[in-house]
């Protein structure tokens, strides 16, 4: 199985002023899957960005600059 994502987005909103925190964006990755039936092995690798609103300067500041994540699991039935 190979299945392509077009990306995902997470904002986190502050309940006290009700303004945007933290957002977190993934751009297009893709996952594999192999072998589900015994040896399931699942790999992903997501470039992800994280900014966080200055309320100082009203603007969207880097938090962690762009890097890739990856994700790789194995399991033996």
């Amino acid at each position: 199985l190979k299945a392509t994502l077009k990306g995902f987005r997470v904002i986190l909103i502050s309940d006290i002023q009700e303004t945007p925190v933290i957002h977190l964006a993934a751009k297009s990755f893709a996952v594999t899957v192999t072998d589900w039936s015994t040896q399931l092995h699942a790999s992903t690798v997501i470039p992800i960005t994280i900014d966080y609103y200055n309320l100082k300067v009203s603007h969207w500041e880097p938090l962690i600059d762009p890097w890739k994540f990856s994700v790789t699991v194995s399991f033996i039935f």
